[in-house]
């Protein structure tokens, strides 16, 4: 049942919720900065990560818990489901890929996602493993709505599920409109992993928190250690008041942000901050595009020829070329004579978060600092007081002003960081231990500093 789920928790309730379905809701009031869900590793039922962490693996706490299979672009982690049968599953699925050499790097993440379910699928229906955490069920209780899926989504499913058949053993093997079907359930309830600089390193799904439903102004966020995901609380949440997290980057008008939702989880978001008249301004203030039709070519031009390269090369060369045409156009806003009045322009903000991450590659410090800092407004008008982006950004401004030895504004952009964090994180997670002592040694040499004068 889905209920099962949140037995243990005393503070939330899975129930229905009207015009949404099943939803999360307080049975009592709960403060900000507290946990909703936690799906602990051994509950947690698959991932797929990118070979960039690959340290997960390797540290030596973690060694007894996790068997990896390693290709050229992916390193699949097996989690530890029954301690004495983990051996089992690892074994299976590295002979599935280990056979599949030649074709397995054509595969998408989810392609990959869904190879292991079906494994899993098959080893849990011979009681080859244990089904007492997770199972293949719980995946079968949650929402597929296939459709609501445009014919071209569901034929790139088709295809998708057409290429597991070139390779996986006819034992394993399931009705293709079933595969689809996985592929539909995991498109809108799958979570992007992302490491503790809030950049995507994997694809995976966790039963509990999938029943969380969108907001764009949220109750919830979801962040990860490790592996592991935690819902917790970013506001104060009144008793039968749905808990909500976001599905999408908030960084967007109203009308950017329901295309998204509709493309891509296939509902028309009705929340509050999407129906409130007064965000009609914030919406005016993000989309003021102050550029003639020349210019706006020039800038996109100038953009899109970088955009896919960027945080993708080190050849110095090629981010100083970046640099120069990112510049180029981030001067055909500032040069504008009505510039004043894009300062929260949606475009200008991309094109300084790229500019800030080329940057911080060549060891600008000095116009990374001034670009982080002329847009934190922006980031403070767009998201919810404690919630993650806003709390990085301060923490990367704070980051900046330590660099360049200006350690008062430091402290004090880092100490807001930390506050945002201790909310949306909590004082345990690894990311608030690395801001905090940064504030320690930045408060060290700040002390130093005033006793030399």
């Amino acid at each position: 049942m889905q209920d099962s789920f949140f037995q243990k928790f005393s503070n939330i309730q899975l129930t229905e919720i009207e015009n949404k379905g099943k939803g999360i809701i307080a049975t009592k009031q709960i403060e900000a900065g507290n946990y909703l869900v936690k799906n602990h590793m051994h509950q947690f039922y698959i991932i797929i990560l990118k070979q960039n962490i690959v340290h997960i693996v390797t540290k030596e706490k973690q060694k007894k818990n996790y068997f990896g299979v390693l290709d050229a672009n992916t390193h699949i982690i097996v989690m530890k489901i029954v301690k004495k049968k983990i051996g089992v599953l690892h074994k299976f699925e590295c002979n599935l890929l280990v056979e599949s050499k030649q074709e397995i790097n054509k595969f998408s993440e989810t392609v990959l996602l869904v190879t292991r379910i079906m494994a899993r699928r098959y080893l849990e229906s011979h009681n080859i493993i244990s089904q007492q955490e997770s199972t293949f069920n719980d995946l079968l209780l949650t929402c597929s709505n296939r459709d609501l899926f445009s014919k071209e989504r569901l034929e790139n499913f088709g295809y998708m599920a057409m290429l597991l058949f070139r390779f996986l053993p006819k034992e394993i093997k399931m009705e293709h409109t079933d595969i689809i079907d996985i592929f539909c359930r995991l498109s809108v309830n799958g979570f992007t992993i992302v490491n503790i600089d809030l950049q995507p390193i994997g694809f995976g799904f966790y039963p509990k928190a999938s029943f969380m439903n969108h907001s764009c102004n949220p109750n919830c966020v979801a962040v990860f250690s490790s592996n592991e995901i935690h819902i917790r609380t970013i506001s104060n949440i009144e008793t039968e008041e749905e808990c909500s997290i976001s599905y999408i980057e908030l960084m967007n008008s109203t009308q950017m942000r329901k295309k998204q939702l509709l493309n891509d989880y296939l509902f028309d978001c009705k929340c509050k901050k999407c129906q409130d008249p007064q965000q009609k301004i914030i919406d005016s203030l993000l989309e003021n595009d102050i550029l003639n039709p020349d210019q706006k070519l020039q800038s996109e031009q100038l953009f899109l020829k970088h955009k896919n390269k960027i945080n993708q090369t080190e050849n110095e060369k090629e981010l100083e070329k970046m640099f120069e045409d990112l510049e180029k156009a981030l001067a055909i806003f500032n040069n504008n004579e009505n510039a004043i009045r894009c300062k929260h322009s949606i475009k200008k903000i991309a094109l300084i978060n790229s500019l800030i991450d080329i940057s911080v590659d060549l060891k600008k410090w000095t116009r990374a600092k001034e670009l982080c800092s002329s847009s934190i407004e922006t980031f403070e008008l767009v998201y919810p007081e404690y919630f993650p982006t806003l709390g990085y950004r301060y923490s990367m401004l704070g980051k900046l002003s330590w660099y360049l030895f200006d350690d008062y504004f430091a402290v004090q952009t880092l100490r807001k960081s930390l506050k945002i964090v201790a909310v949306s994180h909590g004082i345990d997670h690894p990311l608030y231990k690395k801001i905090n002592d940064l504030v320690i040694q930045t408060e060290t040499f700040n002390l130093r500093n005033l006793s030399i004068k």
